[in-house]
């Protein structure tokens, strides 16, 4: 007789356990980093359009840090490779930074339902990426510039991994591809 309450409390902890275990991996889940391009064959005259999103690609919600920048410190970061010695240029850095009070204003904070994104743009001009024609990838990194303890929900903070967007194929010829 008492084997049988025993069985049950078993059967209650091991799918409790289990319940967790989905909530707690749930939430540590990243979103996705997505790059998107106007154009994939561009000359060095040519802006290139880039569009940068953070999905929540998970079923439950997910707060992030909602005032996306360009630059290591900001955030976003725009790579170019490869890395070469007459290949892409480091011709401009971004240097974007926040003031103490946009990093502790609770609406600087979003929450991303499932399936639902934020996201930047930009232009940036080919001939301050690369030095001359050729093929290149160029993909976006994105690390939240605040700590888990500025912000009293869970939410994608630095401590977490940084995402990387995939890598795209740019080709660069030196005359223009297309009309204006």
């Amino acid at each position: 007789m008492v084997e049988k309450p025993l069985r049950l409390v078993r059967t209650a902890a091991l799918t409790l356990t289990f319940f967790l275990s989905l909530v707690l991996r749930a939430a540590d889940v990243p979103p996705t980093l997505e790059l998107m391009v106007s154009h994939d064959r561009l000359s060095m005259d040519d802006v290139l359009d880039l569009e940068v999103r953070i999905v929540n690609s998970t079923k439950s919600d997910l707060w992030v840090f909602g005032d996306l920048r360009w630059g290591a410190r900001a955030g976003l970061v725009l790579n170019v490779g490869p890395w070469e010695r007459d290949g892409p240029l480091p011709l401009f850095l971004d240097h974007a930074e926040f003031t103490k009070e946009e990093l502790t204003d609770r609406r600087s904070f979003v929450r991303l339902r499932p399936g639902s994104f934020i996201g930047r743009q930009r232009q940036v001009k080919v001939n301050d990426l690369v030095r001359k024609p050729g093929e290149y990838r160029v993909w976006i990194e994105y690390q939240s510039p605040l700590p888990a303890v500025a912000f009293d929900e869970p939410f994608w903070s630095s401590e977490k991994a940084s995402l990387t967007s995939r890598s795209l194929l740019l080709r660069v010829t030196r005359v223009s591809s297309q009309k204006n």
